[in-house]
């Protein structure tokens, strides 16, 4: 890790943070982080805007007055040089020239000289009386014939006064030396290892998604589920290995189980599709048993996950209530002896809300993660006592939970497979660990850190196609013990997609040869989506919510949309339009892009998701079941499915002119489009679907398939 210092602060552009002098931080977003990077990798020579453009936004495609405002933002957060010179100096016509010399500073160097300092900071604190001119009858050693000063009374009460200077000052060391073990000292102990050492303590087939661990590390609670397998609720003694289950009935499932901090409760969600509710159970007798269970409120919308937690002294639960998909979770605290709740939180209006949040050790302190515009993740802390929230960082991604090391240090995993921690008093993020696996969930138990681990899914591409008695049939297409998925079809009948096979994720293509692999085709990192256009030869794909395309042609990549996280889905039209809706604050609007002109046209029609067949367009709508059409020679929009709910589903596609297909449910559904009459619904499959296209040449559909989807819990060693 490579880190960037100057007088006035020090630039970590791995954890994209700025710390400066006076023990403030900035945490930056990432076109920011990007920027400022590059300038002063730069070493004094200018960067032009065609550079900052293609590095920063991944595009040319910006004017200038767009990078102009994040150098203003860059230059608010790196401040000016000696005399008040600029940083950051416009060069007329060309771009932009780091001026500051900073310091290079790789991260053993730091450490080095950071224990450096230390030792001479403490060497210099004992030295100081002996060395101090101010202090009568001490004198530098005399070498020479001059006699020395004899010993007064005025003399020994300077000694005195030096031995206990000294002795506070080795207590002071000493003391903060003890304070720094005790407030990190599972980080010490867990630093020693390298994450890759741990104990798999779950072993049920299907995903452990959400669990609890008593402070003691005596029980474990966890919830079992998984396609067509009824959801359980599971306490297991991880002395023993004893297991209890309780069985979820009809439609309900489990949610987010906690133990109380004497583990003689537990809280938890009981929910529906269509509603959620809060439950307590008693295990004073260590034996879980339905008859022992309540109901403690209800927590609004069923289909939502959120997290649980019980204070210090048992007397309260926190929960978190959305009554509809537009509504952002709220914290809410009730009082076990009176049932009274009141709301605690109140998140911004964009996003999930406050959906995750773990106590402190010492139950002083909620750490709360507010999903921010479905794309950051913010950890405030709220204090117990007076219900006062503060940010303490903001992630530029999301995460699924926080857990507590200590009272002054969080801990969470990011989506690139590291263990991160917090300091709350350095406000200090540090990477503790580069793990080799996917980690999700961490919670802290006797000094113990557990976390759940994804396990490998088993992908494979299917096709939807109809037999030689006319009648619709799921039949493999590619099956292999790969992750491939994303087909589509290209020239000369040949199937694209996108697979682990070569060991990382690379464009693949089945031809009537076998498969061949597209090495050369820079896909961004988190590409998804994609779909092929054989008249451009090009790629169309999503990467964080952005569009792009790849040339394959020319062995270029070009992002096509404006900002960051924006659009979630797209179609190609037969007349070579991309179709895409562009969202804001839950609101989309459906727009389209020529493919040869890249002109962007607004189509002025609300709606999330929409495909085009022959003359007509598809449509549906984030907050309104239905499926709408609109006639694109005439203009007239009906709505020919009233009741269908594909709201913000986006696994539907037009199979002819008469047909519609529908993934859900874990079954396909297959309606008539002229009638609305549902014709099959027979077509059921055991995992998830994603990526659903037809093509009305070959009258087939593929599909990517998750077979399994599995997860476990972990306990680091």
């Amino acid at each position: 890790m490579t880190i960037y210092q100057c007088s006035d602060w020090t630039f970590s552009p791995d954890s994209q943070e700025i710390i400066y002098s006076d023990e403030r931080s900035e945490q930056l977003p990432t076109r920011l982080n990007n920027c400022l990077l590059i300038l002063i990798s730069s070493r004094g020579s200018t960067v032009s805007y065609e550079e900052l453009l293609l590095k920063v936004w991944g595009t040319t495609h910006k004017d200038s007055s767009t990078i102009s405002s994040v150098i203003s933002e860059v230059r608010k957060l790196v401040g000016c040089g000696k005399g008040g010179k600029k940083v950051i100096v416009t060069v007329p016509k060309r771009g932009y020239r780091f001026t500051q010399l900073v310091d290079v500073i790789e991260d053993e160097q730091l450490f080095q000289d950071t224990q450096r300092n230390q030792q001479s900071s403490a060497k210099s604190l004992l030295l100081i009386p002996q060395a101090d001119k101010h202090f009568k009858g001490l004198e530098s050693v005399n070498t020479g014939a001059e006699p020395v000063p004899k010993e007064t009374s005025s003399n020994r009460n300077q000694w005195v006064w030096l031995v206990i200077i000294v002795l506070l000052a080795a207590s002071l060391l000493a003391f903060n030396l003890l304070k720094g073990f005790s407030n990190n000292a599972l980080v010490n102990k867990t630093d020693a290892f390298s994450f890759s050492d741990y104990e798999v303590i779950s072993h049920e087939k299907g995903s452990e998604d959400e669990f609890d661990v008593s402070k003691d590390s005596q029980w474990l609670i966890y919830v079992n589920k998984a396609p067509n397998v009824t959801s359980s609720l599971i306490v297991q003694n991880l002395s023993t290995g004893r297991k209890q289950t309780l069985t979820a009935s009809g439609e309900n499932y489990f949610g987010s189980p906690v133990f109380s901090y004497n583990a003689k409760q537990i809280v938890f969600h009981k929910q529906t599709a269509k509603h959620c509710e809060v439950w307590l159970a008693d295990f004073s007798t260590f034996n879980l048993e339905s008859s022992k269970t309540k109901k403690l409120t209800n927590c609004g919308k069923g289909g939502f996950w959120s997290t649980t937690a019980f204070s210090r002294d048992g007397k309260h639960i926190f929960f978190s209530r959305a009554n509809n998909l537009t509504d952002p979770f709220k914290l809410y605290r009730l009082d076990l002896r009176t049932l009274f709740e009141r709301s605690i939180t109140s998140p911004t209006s964009s996003g999930r809300g406050d959906y995750a949040f773990s106590l402190s050790p010492d139950g002083k302190r909620l750490a709360v993660v507010r999903n921010l515009l479905w794309q950051e993740s913010h950890i405030l802390l709220n204090n117990t006592i007076d219900n006062q929230s503060q940010s303490v960082i903001e992630l530029p991604y999301l995460i699924d939970r926080v857990g507590w090391l200590s009272n002054d240090l969080l801990v969470y995993c990011d989506k690139n497979e590291r263990l991160w921690s917090y300091d709350l008093v350095q406000k200090k993020q540090t990477q503790l660990a580069q793990i080799s696996f996917s980690c999700h969930y961490p919670v802290v138990a006797s000094e113990q850190l557990y976390a759940i681990k994804k396990v490998r899914t088993n992908n494979a591409i299917w096709a939807l196609k109809k037999n030689a008695n006319d009648e619709f049939v799921i039949q493999p297409l590619i099956t292999s013990p790969y992750y491939d998925y994303n087909a589509m079809f290209g020239p000369n009948n040949s199937l694209y997609f996108i697979s682990d096979r070569s060991g990382e994720k690379k464009l693949w293509q089945q031809t009537e040869q076998g498969f061949v692999q597209h090495k050369s085709v820079g896909l961004p990192e988190h590409a998804r989506e994609l779909e092929f256009s054989v008249k451009t030869n090009t790629l169309y794909g999503l990467s964080e919510k952005r569009l792009f395309r790849y040339d394959l042609n020319l062995g270029e990549l070009e992002w096509l949309s404006h900002k960051k996280h924006e659009v979630f889905n797209f179609s190609i039209s037969d007349d070579e339009k991309l179709i895409f809706s562009e969202g804001n604050n839950e609101y989309w609007v459906l727009k389209s892009l020529d493919l040869f002109t890249l002109k962007i046209t607004e189509l002025n029609i609300n709606s999330f998701s929409a495909r085009q067949y022959n003359n007509n367009l598809y449509f549906t709508k984030f907050h309104e079941k239905g499926l709408w059409k609109k006639d694109l020679l005439t203009g007239q929009v009906e709505k020919i499915f009233k009741d269908i709910n594909i709201k913000f589903n986006t696994f539907w596609d037009i199979w002819n002119n008469d047909t519609l297909i529908w993934a859900t449910d874990n079954r396909f559904k297959v309606f008539d489009l002229n009638t609305g009459e549902l014709l099959n619904d027979k077509l059921t499959y055991e995992g998830h679907v994603g990526f659903l296209k037809c093509n009305k040449d070959k009258f087939i559909c593929t599909f990517s398939f998750k077979e399994n989807n599995e997860s476990e819990i972990i306990k680091f060693k």
